[in-house]
């Protein structure tokens, strides 16, 4: 399978956006626009919840982005084994780390990986950002849904705008936000996708 036939996706935003809803929606359809869907775990969550130390940014960063790689290359081994047209959905792309650190230290970071940011940003052909509801409802925010989730309202809001800012130069980039419900964000984001892969 030829590397054109694989596109991927990364859905990012600010805790509580809609992420993992969005990945079990995807993974019920099991294919989109006539292509196979492929699924990336967010890094981060899996590193937290094997009990990695957060506390070291450079050090937790670097072992993200390290795994992100990683996971990322299976799901496109496993799609040119299938040898079908395929999308492959990441939770979390492998600018997010951006947002969780100085610029300089992404920077020792990309580097340590011998590659650059703006080639990292461009393994995507499409970036989702689901806003934070922190941001969009605040009413609604929670951290009960996801273990790895720590960061308070004001916390989520700050966390958003660096998000935000960690893709902004990502040239097919939609922010989605101010949606009243959950599966009207959905719809629009599935939408997006299936428009980006026609």
């Amino acid at each position: 399978m030829d590397l054109a036939d694989i596109e991927l996706v990364a859905l990012t935003g600010g805790p509580c956006g809609g992420k993992s809803s969005l990945m079990n929606a995807l993974r019920e359809r099991g294919s989109l626009g006539g292509r196979e869907l492929f699924f990336v775990p967010e890094a981060a969550t899996i590193l937290i919840n094997q009990g990695h130390d957060v506390t070291d940014v450079v050090n937790f960063q670097t072992e993200v982005l390290g795994l992100q790689l990683e996971l990322e290359g299976e799901a496109i081994r496993q799609a040119q084994e299938r040898d079908v047209p395929s999308v492959i959905i990441c939770d979390r792309g492998t600018i997010d780390g951006s947002a969780y650190c100085t610029d300089e230290q992404f920077s020792q970071i990309v580097d340590a990986y011998g590659c650059t940011r703006d080639e990292l940003s461009s393994r995507y052909g499409l970036v989702v950002h689901l806003a934070s509801v922190a941001a969009d409802v605040p009413e609604a925010y929670t951290t009960g849904n996801n273990e790895a989730r720590f960061e308070d309202l004001e916390g989520a809001v700050a966390q958003e705008q660096r998000t935000l800012a960690a893709w902004s130069a990502h040239p097919n980039r939609i922010v989605l936000r101010g949606y009243p419900t959950l599966a009207g964000k959905l719809e629009a984001a599935i939408a997006a996708i299936e428009l980006s892969i026609a």
